[in-house]
């Protein structure tokens, strides 16, 4: 049985991929995603956020526009292929549509 922090794990980078992929021209700061996630009722401490970037990234999943504070993030055509369940991502929960 997969542990809880390990699925919650999955289901945030989900959610940023999500949101990144939502709108792929434009990105947004960690705070932005911070409470855009609250609104999933998944709470994210800005230095997890920053964790879930530098995974994601090193996932191929989305990109740095610039790495000063704030730092902002973009999805990549791969990270908007796994946003719309188009490819599946190890660490990255399955979409639920």
């Amino acid at each position: 049985m997969m542990d809880y922090r390990k699925a919650m794990t999955k289901v945030r980078r989900r959610y940023i991929v999500d949101l990144l992929g939502d709108d792929p021209d434009s990105g947004h700061n960690v705070h932005i995603l911070c409470s855009a996630l609250a609104e999933f009722g998944q709470d994210v401490r800005v230095d997890e956020m920053v964790a879930h970037a530098n995974w994601l990234a090193e996932a191929g999943l989305v990109e740095f526009v610039h790495r000063d504070p704030p730092l902002v993030l973009r999805a990549t055509d791969r990270g908007c292929a796994v946003a719309d369940g188009k490819i599946r991502v190890s660490g990255v929960a399955r979409p639920l549509r």
